[in-house]
C-alpha cells in the first residue's frame, strides 16, 4: 500500500509562538490604556464638568472600536499571529490568522480616524482664535480621515473575491495593482504623521507665549508633548506598511512572520491616539476630593510651587503678576475646555471684576497666595456694570 503525500508541509516548531506573546502583550496593555482613560474621562464630566461634549463621544466610539480590533488581533493570535510562516498549519491555520488580520483594519482603521476628530475638536476649541492653524487642523485632519477611508474600501474592492485576500488557493482570483494601496498608506500615514506632529509643536509655540505662570505652562508643554509619541507610532506604521499578497503568491517566503510588525505599529498607534488624547481631559482629576491623590497631588503642587516661584523671581516675572492666570477663561464650569488663546491675550481684569465661586471646594484662600493668584480654575469672572470714566479712574 503506497504513502499518501500531504499536500502541504507539516510545521516545522508549531510550539513556536514567535512574535505572538510579545504582541499581545503590549497591544492588550495600550488598549486597556485607552480604554481606562476614556472611562475616567467621562468620569470627571460627571463630577466636575457638564454633560459629555461632542470629542467626548467621539473619543468613546474610538476606544470602543479599539477594543473590537484588539479583539479581532487576539482571535488571529489563537490561529498562530506571529509565527514564522513555516510554523503554521496551511491551510487550517494561515487561512483564519490572515482572514483575522485584514478584518481587524476595519475597526482599527475607524478608530484612529475618530480619535484624531476628537483631538482636533479639541484642539480647534482650545487655540481657535488663530484661524489659520483652526484651518489646518480641520484641513489635515479632513485629508486623513477621506484616505483612510479610501484605504478601507480599496483593501476589500482590490481583490475578486474578497476572500482571496485571506485564501490565495481560491482558483481565478483577480488583483489590482497592489502599488495602489500600498500609495494610499503611505499619504494616510503621512497625513497623520504630519498632524501628530504639528498638533504638538505649534500649540506648545502658542502655550508658551500665554500670560499665565510658567508652572502651568510647563505642565500644560508636558501634556501636549505626549503627542509626539504617536507621532512615531505613525511613522514606524508607514515604514512597516505591507501591501498584502501578490497575484503570484507572496514574495517574502516568511511574510506572516513579517507582516506582525505592521499589525503591532498599527495596533498601537491606535491605542496611543486615544489614550493620550484622553490626558488633556483628565487634568481636573487633580481637584476631585479624592484623599490619595489629592495628598500627592497636593506636596508635588506644593514642591513645584515653590521651584518655579524661584525661577520666576529671578527672572523678574513678579512685576507682571497682574497679568497671570487669566488663560483659564469662562466656561459653563470648572471642567469646561477654555479658550486659551482667546482668554490669555485678550482678556483684562479690572477692579470692578467680581470672582465668582463655581463651586463649594473652592476658596479664596485656595486662589492667591505669594501676592500672586495661582488657581483660577473654580472660578468666573464677570464684569460690574461699567462706571462713570472719571470715577472708575
Amino acid at each position: 500500500m503506497s504513502e499518501v503525500t500531504p499536500i502541504f508541509p507539516s510545521p516545522r516548531k508549531p510550539d513556536d509562538l514567535g512574535r505572538g506573546p510579545m504582541v499581545m502583550g503590549l497591544t492588550w496593555t495600550f488598549t486597556i490604556l485607552a480604554i481606562v482613560t476614556t472611562l475616567l474621562r467621562f468620569y470627571v464630566r460627571r463630577r466636575i464638568g457638564p454633560h459629555p461634549a461632542p470629542d467626548d463621544w467621539l473619543m468613546l466610539v474610538a476606544a470602543v472600536l479599539q477594543l473590537v480590533c484588539q479583539i479581532f488581533v487576539t482571535i488571529a493570535f489563537t490561529y498562530g499571529m506571529g509565527k514564522h510562516q513555516a510554523d503554521i498549519r496551511v491551510p487550517d491555520e494561515i487561512v483564519p490568522m490572515v482572514m483575522w488580520e485584514w478584518v481587524s483594519i476595519v475597526p482599527g482603521l475607524t478608530a484612529g480616524m475618530l480619535g484624531r476628530l476628537s483631538i482636533c475638536v479639541l484642539l480647534v476649541r482650545l487655540f481657535g482664535v488663530h484661524r489659520w492653524f483652526r484651518h489646518h487642523a480641520i484641513i489635515l485632519t479632513a485629508c486623513g480621515v477621506v484616505v483612510n477611508i479610501l484605504i478601507i474600501i480599496t483593501v476589500f474592492a482590490s481583490r475578486t473575491p474578497v476572500q482571496s485576500l485571506w485564501d490565495q488557493s481560491i482558483p481565478g482570483a483577480t488583483q489590482w495593482d497592489p502599488n495602489i494601496v500600498l500609495s494610499l498608506m503611505y499619504i494616510g500615514q503621512g497625513f497623520y504623521a504630519i498632524a501628530d506632529i504639528t498638533f504638538v509643536l505649534i500649540p506648545i509655540i502658542f502655550i508658551w507665549k500665554l500670560q499665565t505662570a510658567l508652572e502651568r505652562r510647563v505642565g500644560l508643554i508636558s501634556l501636549m508633548a505626549m503627542g509626539l509619541f504617536t507621532a512615531a507610532l505613525s511613522i514606524m506604521k508607514g515604514i512597516a506598511a505591507d501591501p498584502g499578497p501578490s497575484p503570484d503568491g507572496p514574495t517574502n517566503p516568511d511574510q506572516a512572520y513579517e507582516a506582525t510588525l505592521e499589525l503591532l505599529w498599527a495596533t498601537l498607534e491606535q491605542a496611543s491616539v486615544v489614550a493620550l488624547g484622553n490626558v488633556p481631559a483628565l487634568r481636573p482629576l487633580g481637584r476631585l476630593d479624592l484623599p490619595v491623590i489629592s495628598s500627592l497631588a497636593g506636596s508635588l503642587k506644593r514642591r513645584c510651587s515653590r521651584v518655579f516661584s524661584h525661577m520666576s523671581s529671578k527672572n523678574g516675572s513678579s512685576k507682571s503678576s497682574s497679568k497671570n492666570d487669566h488663560a483659564a477663561g469662562p466656561g459653563s464650569g470648572p471642567g469646561e475646555y477654555r479658550d486659551l488663546e482667546m482668554n490669555g491675550n485678550r482678556t483684562q481684569v479690572r477692579h470692578t471684576d467680581v470672582w465668582h465661586e463655581m463651586d463649594g471646594t473652592a476658596s479664596t484662600d485656595d486662589m492667591v497666595y505669594d501676592g500672586r493668584i495661582h488657581r483660577t480654575d473654580a472660578f468666573a469672572v464677570s464684569s460690574a456694570p461699567a462706571m462713570a470714566k472719571a470715577g472708575s479712574r
